[in-house]
């Protein structure tokens, strides 16, 4: 359970890696059932991965998604293997505003060494057509970075035109799925505090 002593807490965030579109950006093709959405990175610097950043909306009502980390291989590399973590947020709590909103995603934790490429992947499972999500994107040329799945993990396809607008890293508490401007929005739960900002 999250303790009352958390809420409405900023978490200390360390961010690594991050893509930040260079241009007019996106958002992505609908993200349901078997069809995942993902994107590569290589650590720098060994860390404890347990957020990533992703700006994202809702149609309908996705359902929990899932978001996890794999390592890569391959040229172009894409996932392979096992997830080695696992996190989760209600996908129906999203914004339904077609604009998006940046949510913190807790991964589950896991170590990842420098100069190795991994990815990370999030889905809607018991989404359909009409109950799913969108993720903000740019197409960058060479050296895009997004992976695809449309058989639930079976086979994967890279994308090397395109990557996701993400940011991950490491935060201190991870008890909370979604900051909001001034807002913080803590999961399975209904109370919400502000905080100045």
């Amino acid at each position: 359970s999250i303790p009352e002593s958390y809420y409405g807490l900023a978490p200390k965030m360390t961010p690594y890696e991050s893509w930040t579109p260079q241009t007019i950006p996106a958002f992505h093709q609908e993200n349901y059932g078997n069809f995942w959405l993902g994107n590569k990175f290589t650590p720098g610097t060994t860390h404890t991965m347990n957020y990533v950043k992703l700006t994202m909306y809702r149609v309908g009502s996705p359902g929990t998604l899932t978001i996890d980390t794999w390592l890569t291989s391959g040229f172009p590399a894409v996932p392979t293997g096992s997830s080695l973590a696992k996190g989760y947020l209600s996908g129906n709590d999203l914004t339904a505003s077609t604009a998006g909103s940046t949510y913190i995603i807790p991964t589950g934790g896991f170590t990842v060494v420098a100069g190795t490429t991994y990815a990370f992947s999030i889905k809607a499972p018991s989404g359909d057509a009409s109950n799913y999500i969108k993720l903000y994107y740019d197409i960058i040329g060479i050296g895009g970075k997004i992976v695809t799945t449309v058989d639930a993990g079976s086979t994967w396809s890279a994308n090397t035109t395109s990557s996701l607008a993400f940011e991950e890293g490491r935060a201190d508490h991870i008890f909370f799925s979604e900051v909001n401007r001034n807002r913080l929005v803590v999961p399975n739960r209904v109370t919400v505090k502000t905080y100045a900002t």
